[in-house]
């Protein structure tokens, strides 16, 4: 329900839907809104339960570290602790939805977590939805985090969006748009 930036620089827009937002020498070239609009809570929520009700392709467990995913859908049934080089392989066109939680409960934590696109993926195609929080520290991340709590992004490179429905945190966040 709030959004904090400390010494990022945000190129895309931030948005909460609580009416906090706090920036702390950061730049943000984009819209800091507070409160979204109510339409903007609608679509959030929309994708949130859209991405929930995808059926997946793949049961995942461990790190992920080292594994190529193709397109598809991959799931975690409870909390899912990602470390190492993740490689994403697709066409400009793929889809990767990585879900945590679908078990009912369980957040998405990401550290030292770098996340290589090949293929021609695209940033904008993927998608990284969280039951629970979203968490990720010391790493480099591409896609859109959607997460029914909170986000929180530290020392973290994002080529994309954050949502959530509940307090987004970026410290030293270099954020910028996905293609």
């Amino acid at each position: 329900t709030s959004l904090t930036v400390t010494n990022s620089t945000v190129s895309v827009n931030a948005g909460s839907a609580g009416s906090s937002y706090t920036n702390t020498a950061s730049s943000v070239t984009g819209l800091a809104v507070t409160p979204i609009s109510a339409g903007d809570a609608t679509a959030f929520n929309a994708a949130y339960t859209q991405l929930s009700g995808m059926a997946y392709t793949s049961t995942q467990s461990g790190t992920l570290a080292g594994i190529t995913l193709q397109p598809g859908v991959a799931c975690f049934t409870a909390a899912a602790a990602l470390t190492g080089t993740l490689t994403l392989s697709g066409s400009p066109t793929s889809l990767f939805v990585i879900k945590a939680g679908t078990g009912g409960t369980g957040g998405l934590t990401g550290t030292n977590l770098t996340v290589v696109l090949t293929g021609g993926a695209k940033p904008g195609n993927v998608y990284w939805w969280a039951a629970d929080a979203a968490t990720f520290t010391d790493s480099t991340v591409s896609g859109n985090i959607l997460s029914r709590s909170a986000a929180t992004l530290t020392r973290v490179t994002l080529t994309g969006r954050v949502f959530s429905a509940g307090t987004v945190t970026g410290t030293n966040l270099n954020a910028t748009a996905p293609q």
